[in-house]
């Protein structure tokens, strides 16, 4: 970003990347410290531990992480490029934090692709995309013959395996661009889905449930709070040593990603 100002309404371990990448900058979240069941899963402590008991393993975390959780991992992945980073890593074993759902969706898909490798994972899970039920997606094609099911690889593995696209954000907003369907099945959160019904009015979206309290803590009202006098609780600050090694796990998965 090319202000001075960043504002990042999402979640605090979100808006600790955007500082990381963009330190001079200033970056406040509206909403404060607000917390995510993901990042606040697992601390950096508790990656060191685990890398303890499995040495020489490679780390990957998810970019849905905790900034000292980046710092004491090889390298960080989003939804998007996570399988293709998850099989360039050398070696046979690897260990990947924070999600253990979408640690499931990993060792599943290098099983697909011939490269199989012992997935180590610990931690927790989203607590929108771990409500998802296989039987939501059996209900939805008997109600709506013809669906294209579209999941987030933060669900469980029993969701993803039954539906048409498991992808990133990006990936699902891509797959419903393209496709000639017309109506979709939607197994992430409902922001996505308000964006897609109006960048596609002549599509239908059906979406069985799943709101992120945490993110909707963000409102018009502190945001122009934030703007105008941000409250120390919404600058965001990262410690200079952790962000230093974070970074490095960021400028990994660019790497990684190429």
């Amino acid at each position: 970003s090319t202000a001075d100002i960043i504002v990042f309404a999402g979640v605090w371990f979100m808006a600790e990347t955007a500082k990381i990448i963009n330190p001079d900058k200033k970056v406040v979240i509206p909403a404060g410290k607000a917390g995510c069941t993901l990042a606040d899963s697992m601390t950096g402590e508790d990656v060191k531990k685990l890398r303890e008991k499995h040495p020489g393993v490679p780390a990957l975390c998810y970019i849905n992480s905790s900034a000292d959780v980046k710092a004491v991992c090889d390298s960080c992945v989003t939804s998007g490029n996570v399988f293709d980073i998850a099989q360039k890593i050398p070696g046979n074993e690897l260990i990947f934090v924070p999600d253990m759902l979408m640690a499931q969706n990993i060792d599943a898909e290098l099983k697909r692709r011939g490269t199989p490798k012992k997935i180590i994972s610990s931690g927790g899970s989203c607590c929108v995309h771990d409500k998802y039920r296989p039987e939501i997606v059996d209900k939805l094609r008997a109600e709506h013959p013809g669906i294209k099911m579209l999941a987030h690889p933060e669900c469980p593995i029993e969701v993803c395996q039954k539906c048409d696209y498991v992808g990133s954000t990006k990936g699902m907003a891509s797959y419903v661009a393209s496709s000639p369907d017309k109506t979709f099945g939607m197994l992430t959160e409902f922001g996505l889905v308000n964006r897609l019904e109006a960048e596609h009015p002549d599509k239908t979206f059906i979406w069985p449930y799943g709101v992120c309290s945490y993110m909707k803590k963000n409102s018009l009202i502190n945001t122009l709070e934030a703007l105008i006098d941000p409250r120390p609780d919404q600058v965001v600050t990262v410690d200079g040593r952790v962000a230093v090694q974070a970074k490095k796990a960021i400028e990994k998965m660019f790497e990684l990603a190429k």
